[in-house]
């Protein structure tokens, strides 16, 4: 007598081994177990009378339909995987899978379940119905054993791939610094998404979006972090407007000093900066070299404490050659305002820019002591610089010679400062004068019983802020903040100077008079 488990396809509990078992009509027939149009079907094989649906379970290598011999031989579970594929007008496929998936179309005790991205689109299914390896060549593709395995969301099995480096000194090719570094696999989900980003310093970082905090990730946007999509997205020089300078030494290369015309020797800058710069010097061992500034610190300036200098802004700006960077013209640069070497005229000359035609000059500006390269200005002021009868301004020409003082006076009026009348101890009334003049002098003067303090040359040209006043009215005196003589002292002096002057004269007479 032959035993088979026996269901119609259809019944729920049909793919469970504990299931009822009939007898079959011929004790000699085998049992059969077949997914029939998506179902699960077991009998006796004598059972399917028609032909057509025998043939399959007597073919070996159609394992749509299994046959054997045996008392209930026939309690194979059939596999269930979940199957879908992904398309434009639907995207569940890439979600997770809840719930029971689809019974395999052919049979396999080890063929197990795949989820896989072909093609930027999902697919799930049976590896038994794919006839090969569906993960052959497939980066994005996972096989697994078990009923309904193949449940994970797309970004699971998804593997990104993202050039992952810091360029912090490590980087000894350079090639995570220019961007040509290959991207590898991140180390788990990332959704396809990398990131580059400056980190404090200016260091550049390079990586997989995984690896990233919620809160990095939020704010990873604008010039210092972005965050792209796709294999290796994250390629290229970043941020895009990166600076990049010549850069070499003339120790260890021959033809750096030359003019450059070519990008031979343009290097992408390891620190990035805002308003970064690059330069030309004659560096500390007096070598020639070419660089970027922030490479030296965030805060350097690449023009300190050397001889020749010339920085610039721009792309591979750096080209000048050593002996024309050497015959720049060079003057004082500064402001009163912020540097009080600036008011005695002894800032270490620099270079003013590649225009050999180049001058200097010192100005006043709205009360301010400026030097500076006549290049700097524009066309009014520097039509004023220009002109000899305009003394507002002095330019000259030569290395470093914008130098000469500018004289600084007290200037105030007592009929609108009562304070202008008393000793003056501190900066406050003390200005430049609106013009410079090697013979100027600061005067101290009371007209109409009014103390005036100011500059000679102010007064007009050639004029003697003095005349027709006696010394109880009048002092001038030719240093930088002289004239801060109270009026008191002012009429003492005068009275005190004269009384001297009897008393020498007495004595004198008295000498002659002895002598006779």
């Amino acid at each position: 007598m032959q035993l088979c488990l026996s269901c119609a396809g259809g019944e729920t509990s049909c793919n469970d081994e504990r299931i009822g078992a009939f007898s079959c009509p011929n004790a000699s027939d085998h049992c059969y177990v077949r997914n029939i149009n998506g179902r699960i079907d077991r009998g006796c094989l004598q059972n399917l009378t028609n032909e057509a649906e025998r043939s399959p379970c007597l073919n070996e290598a159609d394992s749509s339909c299994l046959t054997c011999s045996g008392l209930v031989c026939n309690r194979a579970v059939w596999p269930t995987c979940h199957v879908c594929q992904e398309s434009t007008d639907d995207a569940t496929c890439r979600d997770g899978q809840p719930g029971v998936g689809a019974f395999c179309g052919r049979f396999s005790e080890e063929s197990g379940c795949f989820e896989r991205i072909v093609n930027g689109r999902v697919e799930r299914g049976c590896r038994s119905d794919v006839g090969e390896d569906p993960c052959d060549g497939n980066e994005h593709c996972r096989v697994c054993e078990g009923s309904d395995c193949n449940r994970d969301a797309a970004r699971e099995f998804q593997v990104t791939k993202c050039v992952q480096c810091k360029a912090d000194g490590t980087d000894e090719d350079g090639s995570c610094l220019s961007g040509s570094k290959a991207p590898t696999n991140c180390g788990g989900p990332s959704d396809e998404k990398c990131y580059s980003r400056i980190l404090p310093g200016g260091i550049l970082e390079r990586g997989c979006q995984a690896s990233l905090t919620q809160d990095e990730v939020q704010n990873c946007n604008g010039t210092k972090c972005n965050i792209c999509q796709g294999d290796g997205c994250n390629r290229g020089i970043f941020p895009v407007d990166r600076l990049t300078c010549n850069q070499c030494k003339s120790n260890n290369s021959t033809d750096c000093g030359m003019g450059l015309t070519d990008e031979s020797k343009t290097v992408v800058c390891k620190i990035f900066k805002e308003h970064n710069r690059c330069y030309s010097r004659f560096g500390p061992d007096d070598h020639f070299e070419r660089g970027c500034e922030a490479d030296m610190g965030l805060q350097a300036n690449a023009c300190d404490n050397v001889r020749d200098c010339m920085v610039c802004a721009g792309k591979n700006c750096n080209t000048i050659a050593a002996a024309q960077l050497e015959q720049l013209p060079k003057c004082q640069r500064c402001s009163s305002a912020d540097d009080h070497n600036c008011d005695e005229g002894s800032v270490t000359p620099t270079i003013c820019g590649d225009h050999l035609e180049d001058a200097c000059f010192t100005r006043i500006e709205n009360g301010v002591l400026e030097r500076n390269c006549l290049s700097t200005l524009g066309e009014a002021e520097k039509a004023k610089c220009d002109d000899p009868a305009d003394t507002s301004c002095h330019k000259c020409s030569g290395q470093g010679c914008n130098k000469q003082e500018w004289l600084k006076c007290y200037q105030c009026n007592s009929a609108t400062d009562k304070s202008c009348s008393a000793e003056q101890r501190d900066n406050h009334h003390s200005a430049y004068c609106r013009h410079q003049h090697d013979e100027d002098h600061c005067y101290t003067r009371i007209v109409d019983n009014i103390l005036v303090r100011g500059c000679q040359s102010d007064l007009g040209e050639d004029v003697d802020a003095c005349d027709d006043l006696d010394d109880m009215h009048c002092e001038a005196c030719d240093d930088a903040s002289c004239n801060g003589i109270s009026q008191s002292k002012l009429r003492n002096a005068a009275v005190n100077l004269a009384g001297n002057l009897v008393l020498m004269i007495t004595a004198a007479v008295a000498v002659a008079v002895r002598m006779v």
